[in-house]
């Protein structure tokens, strides 16, 4: 076979063996057996690292860190070290160095896969002050668009920024977060905190958190159902709001029936996938907020796929696609009914018509590898 396609995927924040920059995207591009693919990134907790993906842990700093400043610099160095023919980066940070890495490199295909509207996110939950969050979104926003020359595609993890980063609409290609299955030990530890029964019901909110995620809110509703159901909660993910992770501390305390799993460094996802196995419903209180209004929460494609039932935030798009399959109660987590949602959840039965086949990572990896051969004559 003709010599494979040398390929980088790089994020600043996202651990080497990030979700979607990983076991998406890495995976399926090494398994079509027409890429070698290396992997800079955050460091990782997991010990177990796939062998046959180079994967780099270039960075280990806080959000907030002055080393954030020049990660772009080692991640060029990196690049012009390894040379690939395919650079995918996924966060902004990294769009100046990649243009200078394809100034040197003319040959390089650049790709930028989307995962997030900045702009939005800088504007509506960018921890700044408003003035500076507005004026680091708009720069943002500004290099984006200038750099459009340089990139051969964009891969884009909502519908909705189809419409929402207009800069990208000319050579660009929809690949959402769907589910991809992962192996896990069978031994998981979830729920240790308090004895758990066959009577109890465990609640799980995963994946990264975030207010705008709704993590109080979340609690706030379980703190309502134990007053009801002998009720146990889980939290288990990452987050960067150092302020937030001693609140929930505090929680924990308060709360017997509340147990952390939480870091500001990612959580493993076979560990979260785990927990998840073990829960009974799932949680999804993303506050629809314009950053993610639009968006589409990854934790429903891994609740539907082991059939956990959601206590789903009320917002049309995201009920509307499991009103499909019975598998949430939905609600405004602003002004809820706790007596009425406990009903629901001991006499609702979920999953009639089983679940569907589209919340599954293969269809759109078809579309991945498409547009990505496309950009080689493959």
């Amino acid at each position: 076979m003709q010599n494979k396609i040398v390929t980088l995927i790089a994020s600043v924040l996202k651990p080497v063996d990030d979700t979607r920059m990983f076991e998406k995207i890495g995976l399926s591009l090494h398994q079509s057996n027409k890429y070698e693919v290396n992997i800079i990134g955050f460091q990782t907790k997991n010990k177990s690292l796939y062998p046959n993906i180079h994967m780099i842990q270039a960075f280990g700093f806080s959000r907030l860190s002055v080393a954030r400043l020049f990660a772009p610099i080692k991640f060029l160095r990196l690049a012009l070290s390894i040379k690939p023919q395919l650079l995918i980066i996924t966060t902004h940070e990294l769009i100046l160095a990649a243009v200078v890495y394809k100034c040197l490199v003319r040959k390089a295909r650049l790709v930028y896969d989307i995962q997030e509207n900045y702009y939005r996110n800088m504007v509506h939950q960018g921890g700044f002050s408003k003035p500076a969050s507005l004026v680091l979104g708009i720069a943002i926003r500004i290099i984006e668009i200038l750099s459009t020359i340089f990139f051969s595609n964009y891969i884009l993890a909502e519908n909705t920024y189809n419409t929402e980063l207009n800069f990208s609409n000319t050579k660009s290609v929809i690949v959402l977060n769907k589910f991809k299955t992962v192996k896990v030990d069978t031994i998981n530890q979830a729920f240790s905190k308090a004895e758990s029964t066959k009577a109890s019901i465990k609640l799980i909110y995963s994946g990264t958190i975030h207010q705008v995620y709704g993590v109080l809110e979340a609690i706030e509703l379980a703190n309502n159902l134990t007053k009801l159901l002998n009720t146990k909660m889980l939290i288990i993910g990452c987050t960067k709001d150092f302020k937030l992770l001693k609140a929930l501390a505090a929680m924990e305390t308060q709360y017997p029936w509340l147990q952390l799993c939480v870091d500001t460094t990612p959580i493993p996802h076979p560990q979260i996938i785990r927990c998840i196995q073990q829960a009974d419903f799932g949680i999804v209180s993303h506050q629809p907020v314009p950053s993610i209004a639009g968006c589409f929460p990854t934790r429903i494609y891994e609740l539907m796929a082991y059939q956990k039932p959601i206590l789903l935030q009320d917002h049309t798009p995201w009920t509307r696609y499991c009103n499909r399959w019975d598998s949430a109660i939905a609600f405004d987590y602003n002004r809820f009914d706790a007596a009425w949602i406990a009903e629901q959840m001991i006499t609702r039965k979920f999953y009639q018509y089983g679940i569907p086949n589209d919340i599954y990572w293969e269809s759109e990896e078809k579309k991945l590898l498409t547009s990505l051969d496309q950009l080689f004559g493959k």
